[in-house]
């Protein structure tokens, strides 16, 4: 394939054909997460970034909700302001340089959730 030429293509580092990951991906990306999203029975939380770009956050949370909402599973969802899918803030485009920093207040979210639903 001629992208194999480029300058970008080594800097990938895609494993070897045989390697692992290549079976776990065919049997694990194409995953379907919404049936056993209706199996949950306990207390979720979902957190999502309001900019993630690799899953669109209202769709992916109204489709969970609808299977909480019919499993009977109590659940809360938080957006982080400005946080990707890995729940760390970048700068957008435009926006004035700075280092990557986890999104404020989503531990103390996750660790205040926890004690008030267990509690």
């Amino acid at each position: 394939a001629p992208y194999k030429q480029t300058e970008w293509y080594d800097w990938m580092g895609l494993p070897p054909k045989d390697a692992w990951i290549w079976a776990w991906y065919r049997k694990t990306g194409s995953y379907d997460t919404l049936p056993t999203w209706r199996q949950v029975k306990v207390p979720t939380l979902l957190v999502y970034g309001e900019r993630d770009a690799l899953v669109p956050v209202g769709e992916s949370l109204s489709q969970i909700e609808a299977e909480l909402d019919a499993s009977g599973a109590p659940y809360a969802a938080m957006i982080a302001p400005r946080a990707e899918h890995n729940l760390t803030v970048h700068p957008a485009p435009g926006e004035p340089f700075f280092w990557w920093r986890q999104a404020p207040g989503v531990i103390d979210l996750v660790v205040d959730w926890v004690k008030a639903t267990a509690g």
